[in-house]
């Protein structure tokens, strides 16, 4: 996960989360898949080969939320 992520130009931080905003503008996945898709596939994985985060910052000069999911894919399930 973490080489085709960098192929992607995703980001994945030391934890290995990436956030689910850029995976899914990412070319091979814009348009194909929803939030809510990913996240009906991370609850119902009875494997439970994926786990989220919820990241919530503050963007005070516009006095907005900026909320986003973090995705990780843990390193026993990972593949290079």
């Amino acid at each position: 996960m973490r080489h085709a992520a960098s192929n992607l130009g995703v980001e994945i931080r030391s934890d290995g989360y990436a956030p689910l905003s850029k995976i899914l503008q990412a070319p091979d996945f814009r348009g194909k898949y929803t939030v809510e898709q990913v996240m009906a596939t991370v609850w119902f994985d009875t494997k439970q080969r994926f786990f989220c985060l919820r990241k919530t910052k503050l963007k005070y000069r516009d006095d907005v939320i900026i909320d986003d999911l973090l995705i990780v894919l843990p390193q026993s399930q990972q593949t290079y």
